[in-house]
């Protein structure tokens, strides 16, 4: 094999084995270090993005440790909330009740469909809810009324029977008061 451009290349003729011109040499090393600098700074990316995979599976542990931590604890408050309120006093609602001749009268005007002023509405409502939770509560401890009867019968005698169309919840809204 003949060589030509060997002034170009670098190459000897006179020896058997090749020899490279310095400006290549340098050229070579330079890239060769190049290289290497570039596999250090992709290894140093690899590292870093490793660590912080790692920390971010961290982090996601400790948040669900946390998160079962404070579900636990939130159990443990609900058991402790489970105490029961103190019930409401009917004696006491009684006594913010309308006189009987005042409740006549509103009875008379919601009947006839009259107006009433939001106040008397509001007394109005009150007084029937007391009478209604009054005879419920009366009916329940009578052992001459069956279980559960109560209720349809004092519904029937407050608010049926005058025409009026019960609010509702009244039931459970008189369960939370005592006798």
């Amino acid at each position: 094999m003949k060589r030509k451009h060997t002034e170009d290349l670098g190459w000897t003729s006179k020896s058997s084995h090749r020899t490279i011109a310095p400006d290549l040499l340098d050229q070579i090393e330079s890239n060769e270090q190049e290289d290497e600098r570039q596999e250090q700074v992709d290894e140093d990316i690899r590292r870093e993005m490793e660590e912080e995979r790692i920390q971010r599976e961290r982090l996601q542990r400790e948040q669900r440790e946390q998160r079962t931590a404070a579900s636990k604890k939130k159990k443990k408050k609900k058991k402790k909330k489970k105490k029961k309120k103190p019930k409401y006093s009917l004696k006491r609602s009684k006594k913010r009740m309308i006189s009987k001749k005042q409740y006549k009268e509103l009875i008379k005007k919601r009947q006839h469909h009259k107006k009433l002023t939001p106040s008397q509405r509001k007394k109005l409502d009150h007084a029937l809810f007391v009478n209604y939770c009054s005879c419920v509560k009366s009916l329940k401890y009578d052992k001459k009324v069956k279980d559960y009867l109560e209720y349809p019968v004092c519904m029937s005698s407050v608010y049926k029977k005058r025409g009026f169309t019960p609010p509702k919840g009244v039931t459970t809204r008189c369960s939370k008061y005592k006798h």
